[in-house]
């Protein structure tokens, strides 16, 4: 193995993983700023079937890519990159493929994680994001809550309960976004 034909196999895998990035955190944008990659802290992740089907379909050209790449030509870490993330794209589709559609889970509709990661997080434009955030809130919901009118044979009452308890908690939550100190002169009501 020559130095030139690493080069080109790690030039390869860099350019799949930030293309798939690119456009797997428009659909992710709370990992996005889990991950601290700007320029998504204002978005909140979609949850419906076209964002499902655009994912799965995101993930099959990340597993076609990767599968393309001569993995014995790479550095060992860049290998466990591969796996690792070979491993997730395609749990992510046995998840979006497989589990979701028979067992919904109406907790993951909630949006309160993502107004307290940006309490948590450093972001960019802090006040901008929040209220970018809050704003898509109310349609976020409305969407949810008709995905979820269709599907209620398949929610698993454990996890109804334990959505209601969040969502209650979130309403707490959000009553008392006023006085954390981030919130100062900012009109959150």
């Amino acid at each position: 193995m020559t130095v030139s034909t690493v080069v080109i196999a790690k030039t390869g895998l860099d350019a799949i993983i930030e293309d798939y990035y690119r456009v797997w955190f428009r659909y992710r944008p709370e990992a996005a700023v889990a991950a601290g990659v700007p320029g998504y802290s204002h978005l909140l992740t979609p949850d419906d079937k076209e964002t499902h089907a655009a994912v799965v379909c995101l993930n099959n050209e990340l597993l076609v890519g990767l599968n393309e790449v001569e993995r014995e030509k790479l550095p060992i870490d860049q290998r466990y990159d591969l796996d690792v993330l070979y491993a997730a794209a395609w749990l992510e589709n046995a998840y979006l493929l497989e589990i979701q559609p028979q067992h919904v889970d109406p907790g993951r509709f909630l949006p309160i994680s993502a107004i307290h990661q940006l309490i948590t997080r450093s972001v960019d434009d802090f006040t901008g994001s929040v209220m970018a955030r809050l704003d898509a809130i109310p349609a976020h919901l409305t969407q949810a809550g008709a995905y979820l009118a269709n599907q209620s044979d398949r929610i698993p009452p454990l996890w109804l309960q334990s959505a209601i308890t969040s969502a209650r908690a979130g309403v707490q939550f959000f009553q008392a976004l006023p006085e954390h100190p981030k919130f100062a002169g900012l009109s959150v009501t």
